[in-house]
Formats: structure tokens, C-alpha cells, sequence
């Protein structure tokens, strides 16, 4: 029976991570009524990340691996987890734990009853500096003034669409414009977008590998998109 739900988490060497931030996610996964299948992409990883990941695989029944040979970026590490994905929906996040993985079932029930067509996990009680939040708010009054897309948290994860909606929007970028990439053209389409609020917890580990200079990349990404309707968000 093919699964109900693919879940799409990518690493990028989260060897401290993952042993903590998986066995929430896959408690979570067991509780959905429906089969479902978690997708562990390995993002060019140049740690343990894939042992830790084979690991998990070999205690687990659903999980299966991607591989990157070289990370290009967050975006490319979802598209490689997209091709694979067989669930009549589809959700993406990061694989570092700052999600709370119960945001899951009220996501699918909303997809179920066709109530949605484009859902993000809004973050509230957020543990990633208030500089983040700052600029986060920024970029979402941005979007709202360039675009007309009211969201209020546009790069909240996870996010969940069918499988058909995600080859419809056919996503390019391979870098964290993605998030945004998508949901732009959700809205040009016409999508029913909706948020759901989620708790943040903090990260499980590691280091984030997310750069202050990524903000003036992402405003010139968001400009570009105005005028071009293309990124240069790629490798």
C-alpha cells in the first residue's frame, strides 16, 4: 500500500542532531492512521551524518535514504528528497529538530478534507535569536507589500502539499529561496494557502548553518523574482 505521507528531512552533517531530533519525528509518524515513509536526505554531509542516518534505517521501517554526493544548498537536498517521494502528500523540513513533529497530524487532516492546498507550519515560541525574528518579520511584510502574500511566518517548515501540487510548481532553487519559490507560486496559482501554528523547539545539536550575509542574498533573490520571476538561486 503506497504511503499517505512522505516526509522529506534533509542533513547537512547533523551527526549531533539527528540521534536526538528523529525519534520524536518517527513517535509522531507511528500515531498517523495511514502508512507513511520518511525520506532522509543526506545533503553532501561530510561527517557521520550517513551512519548515523543508516542507523536509524536499520531499526526502522519507512526510512530510506537519499544521497548528495555535494551539498549545493538546502533547496537542492529537498528537490533530490521531491523526486523520490511516493505519498499522496508531500511535507519538507530540516532534519535539526526545530519543529514539533505533532504539527504533522492536523496538517494531514486539513489536506484530507481538502481544506487546504498549500499548508505551512507557522513557528511561534521560536528559539533562533531575536535578530532572526527581526528580520524574519521583515521579509514577511516584504513579501506581503511586493506580492500580496499575507503569510506570517513564510519560512515556517514543515510545509505540506500533494504530490501532484508539488510537480505543478516544479521548484528550481537550490538554495533557502525555496521556501519562498514555492509559495509565490502557490499564490500566482491561485493555491489555497494555509498556516497552522506550530511550537519551535530549539536545535538538537550541531550549529545552524544558516549566515547573516544570506539576508542580503535573499533581498536581492526576492527583487529578482519581481522583475525576472526567476531566482538566482542556483548553483
Amino acid at each position: 500500500m503506497p504511503p499517505e505521507l512522505s516526509l522529506i528531512l534533509t542533513a547537512y552533517d547533523e551527526e549531533e542532531a539527528l540521534p536526538r531530533s528523529l525519534p520524536p519525528i518517527i513517535e509522531a509518524l507511528r500515531k498517523l492512521p495511514n502508512p507513511w515513509e520518511m525520506i532522509l536526505v543526506n545533503n553532501g554531509s561530510e561527517d557521520t551524518t550517513r551512519a548515523v542516518m543508516e542507523n536509524f534505517s536499520n531499526k526502522h521501517s519507512g526510512l530510506r535514504i537519499v544521497d548528495v554526493s555535494a551539498n549545493r544548498g538546502y533547496g537542492y537536498g529537498v528537490r533530490q528528497g521531491l523526486k523520490t517521494a511516493s505519498g499522496r502528500f508531500t511535507a519538507y523540513a530540516p532534519a535539526d529538530g526545530q519543529f514539533d513533529p505533532a504539527v504533522l497530524a492536523p496538517m494531514l487532516v486539513m489536506m484530507r478534507e481538502n481544506r487546504s492546498d498549500f499548508m505551512i507550519a507557522s513557528r511561534v515560541n521560536r528559539h533562533d535569536g531575536a535578530s532572526r525574528k527581526i528580520i524574519s518579520l521583515f521579509f514577511n511584510l516584504l513579501m506581503q507589500t511586493l506580492y500580496g502574500l499575507r503569510v506570517n511566518d513564510l519560512n515556517g517548515e514543515p510545509k505540506m502539499f500533494t504530490r501532484e501540487t508539488g510537480r505543478e510548481l516544479d521548484p528550481e532553487s537550490d538554495g533557502s529561496f525555496l521556501d519562498t519559490e514555492l509559495a509565490l507560486k502557490a499564490h500566482a496559482k491561485g493555491l489555497r494557502i494555509h498556516e497552522i501554528p506550530m511550537a519551535s523547539p530549539a536545535r538538537q545539536g550541531g550549529r545552524s548553518k544558516v549566515r547573516f550575509s544570506w539576508t542580503f542574498i535573499f533581498l536581492k533573490n526576492i527583487l529578482l523574482y519581481r522583475l525576472t520571476g526567476r531566482s538566482s538561486d542556483r548553483a
